[in-house]
Formats: structure tokens, sequence, C-alpha cells
């Protein structure tokens, strides 16, 4: 099949992730689809049925989907996660939170996560707002990656960063990420006897402007593989 074709089956197969009855256990590729009427970010100009989002899974859909992606308590693994997340924030009362406490102590604000209620409330939107489809590619881990950069230049899904180089809302994805690290390490500390990080009383409202305030500008950050 050629690209063209791959994303047309993709299309043509994507379901709302609440009616999947069945997850498949080969590794390929996956297409997430916004199925809202409207997404709550106008920035993105994010419109029903749009592709938003293509990645890959040499395990399979079931591993890389349904418990990673789409599974609460999984944001600190999942780019996806993190930016819709980040996105949302506001819209869904979101509390971020360091991942764990070995990235509170070494600052690394981008893998964050959020707290218990949180991840469950972001989980029930993404179920109830996204469609799903796959395409089995039971191939070496280097093909899988091949066709998963060749249908991303072809199909240049918003959400996707790293192989979209020139993506014009990576900008402004990166930066609500940022903003929801920064606010996620700013209002949080480490349990001594537990060794886990936890949220500050003293400092749970903490204030960022949010975008509407100061819109936003660019600025540097560093991502890991964005899968």
């Amino acid at each position: 099949m050629t690209y063209t074709e791959i994303l047309e089956h993709l299309t043509e197969n994507k379901t709302q992730f609440n009616q999947i009855t069945q997850f498949s256990n080969k590794p390929g590729i996956y297409a997430i689809y916004f199925h809202g009427e409207a997404f709550p970010d106008s920035e993105l100009n994010i419109k029903k049925d749009d592709l938003i989002y293509l990645g890959k899974t040499e395990t399979s859909q079931a591993a890389r989907d349904r418990d990673t992606h789409f599974k609460a308590g999984k944001t600190g693994s999942s780019t996806l996660r993190r930016t819709i997340g980040s996105l949302l924030r506001e819209e869904l009362e979101l509390v971020p939170i360091p991942r764990n406490a070995s990235d509170f102590k070494k600052g690394k604000t981008t893998f964050f996560t959020f707290i218990e209620p949180s991840e469950g409330t972001l989980s029930s939107w993404m179920k109830s707002n996204l469609s799903l489809s796959f395409y089995d590619y039971p191939k070496p881990p280097q093909a899988i990656d091949f066709l998963e950069t060749e249908l991303i230049k072809t199909a240049l899904p918003v959400f996707n960063i790293s192989k979209y180089s020139s993506n014009p809302m990576g900008p402004y994805l990166k930066t609500q990420r940022k903003a929801c690290g920064e606010l996620a390490f700013s209002q949080a500390k480490v349990d001594p006897s537990k060794g886990t990080v936890q949220r500050q009383d003293e400092a749970k409202h903490a204030y960022i402007p949010t975008r509407s305030e100061e819109g936003y500008s660019p600025r540097s950050f560093v991502e890991s593989r964005d899968e």
C-alpha cells in the first residue's frame, strides 16, 4: 500500500475509543482523531474528524494506546497525554505534579503528570472525544519507524512535533507543555518519609498567566522522543 492508501485505510477504520472492543496485539501504526464538535483550544483550529496524531508501536496497539496514551496514571510516559493535558488544564481544572521524586530533584520539568483525580478526568475526556485507528505492521523496528516518519510527513498531524519539524503549532504546543511542567514543579515537594512527590498546600494556588492573557512566545524547550 502507498502512504496515501495507508492513511485512507486508517481514516476509514477510525472508531471512537469508547466503542472499541478489541485492540491489536501486533506492532504497527496508530492514528488518533478528534471527533468532538469543537476542540477546547481554538488556537489549534482542530475540526471534527481531524487526524491529530500519528504514532508507532513496536509491541502492540493494546500496550501503546489502551495501556499508555488513554490510561489514567500514564501521563509521565505519554507525550500525547502531556500535550492534551497542558492544553486542557484550565478547561478540565487539571492539577499537574512532577512525575516522580527523582525528576523533581533534578528539575526535569518535561516529564510532569497529574494528580490522581485529574488523571481520571483527562482519560475520560480523551476516551469520549477521540477516535482511534490502527494499521498492523509486524515488521522490524527500523521499518516501523521509517513508515511512521513517512506517514507523518504526508499527513502533518497537528500534535506531532519531532518528525514534523516545520509544524507551525510546534512552538505553541511546547510552550503550553513547558508552562504546565513549571506549574507542576512550583507547587510540589518531596515527602521525606515516603520519597514521593506531593503538592504543597501553601502553593496549591500558584499562578501562571493563561494564554488568553499573555498569548505565547516560542521558547527553547528540549523534548524527548515524541512518539
